[in-house]
């Protein structure tokens, strides 16, 4: 009962949460962690993180998973440690996250892993990687999301509707014969 319970309040986070044992096995993946990164629980539990499944870099472009990442730290000074880091999405692109490691520790004080929360980081973005985040993720005519765009950031928004309980709608159009118009009126003369 406590561990469905647990599952319960875990997936229902808008935070992606996993938690890894101390080999680094990942032993849980919520619905908020699938929305964030594009891989399924199915895909990832069971797996290790050093496996370099999500790529983790820091902002020199260092491999963290391939060696001490905020998890390992977290398990060995049994301290919470956060920080930024950016991760692959199962998409190809990289996303900065803030990261909170918790080391699970047992009464008798022996660390058995860690919890990780994370969210994305979108509005603390220096200008030029907002700018190469619209480009890669918004059409440069229409500025509307791509479908990237789109796959990218309705789960989180999606997540986020529910959990503050907002009504919404999704509009989705399709107009014949787009390319005609595209080409006699999307591009600037030269």
């Amino acid at each position: 009962m406590k561990k469905e319970l647990l599952n319960k309040v875990l997936d229902n986070l808008y935070e992606g949460v996993y938690i890894i044992d101390i080999n680094r096995k990942i032993l849980y993946w919520n619905k908020s962690a699938e929305d964030i990164t594009g891989y399924r629980a199915k895909e990832v539990i069971g797996k290790s993180c050093k496996d370099n499944i999500l790529k983790h870099v820091d902002k020199d472009g260092k491999e963290l998973c391939l060696g001490d990442c905020p998890m390992v730290e977290a398990m060995k000074t049994r301290k919470k440690v956060t920080g930024k880091v950016y991760l692959h999405h199962k998409h190809g692109y990289r996303l900065l996250i803030k990261v909170t490691g918790i080391p699970i520790i047992e009464k008798k004080g022996e660390v058995k892993g860690v919890i990780e929360l994370f969210n994305p980081i979108i509005s603390s973005l220096k200008n030029d990687e907002q700018d190469l985040l619209k480009l890669a993720l918004k059409d440069a005519l229409t500025k509307l999301y791509t479908r990237k765009g789109f796959e990218f950031i309705y789960p989180l928004r999606n997540r986020e509707m529910m959990i503050l309980n907002y009504k919404t709608g999704i509009l989705f159009v399709d107009i014949d014969d787009f390319k005609k118009i595209n080409d006699s009126f999307g591009h600037n003369e030269r």
